[in-house]
């Protein structure tokens, strides 16, 4: 056997290996291919995937339980002069994927629960946080991991 022909060989190898363990990581988008950005985040596999998500706001409460690329609309734009809005809310959705927790019971607009995940490009609009008489359990952005895995 060549030289070539055993690169050849081995390239192949390599591709069909990746391909059946899953290892070549997918592109998914919302709202292409999922209505939410829940749904696309279920759908990723355990390792490695993208999730493009488009200008919007997402009323939804997410969790991010496996290692993930999260990019919203705006993600590798700098924002450094960036002004904000006025009014809470008045967020460009033809531009910004914002992301809302759908309702005010709703513990976490984000959870991110393992490491190896970025989340970039998103506006994360919180609601009425206030508290009466307890604990205020309410974050926009939760980060659930050990240390030493982050």
């Amino acid at each position: 056997m060549g030289t070539r022909t055993f690169v050849m060989f081995a390239l192949c190898a390599l591709i069909v290996g990746a391909w059946a363990t899953g290892s070549l990581a997918a592109n998914i988008y919302v709202p292409g291919d999922h209505a939410t950005i829940q749904a696309a985040i279920d759908a990723a596999s355990p390792t490695g995937d993208t999730i493009f998500v488009g200008p919007g706001l997402y009323l939804e409460a997410i969790v991010i339980n496996k290692e993930l690329i999260l990019l919203g609309a705006t993600s590798g734009v700098d924002k450094n002069s960036f002004v904000l809005p006025t009014t809470l809310g008045d967020y460009n959705t033809t531009v910004e994927s914002v992301i809302k927790a759908p309702a005010a019971g709703d513990p976490n607009a984000v959870s991110i629960e393992c490491s190896n995940v970025t989340l970039q490009g998103f506006v994360v609009e919180a609601l009425d946080r206030s508290v009466t008489g307890g604990n205020d359990y309410n974050n926009l952005i939760e980060l659930r991991t050990t240390a030493d895995t982050m």
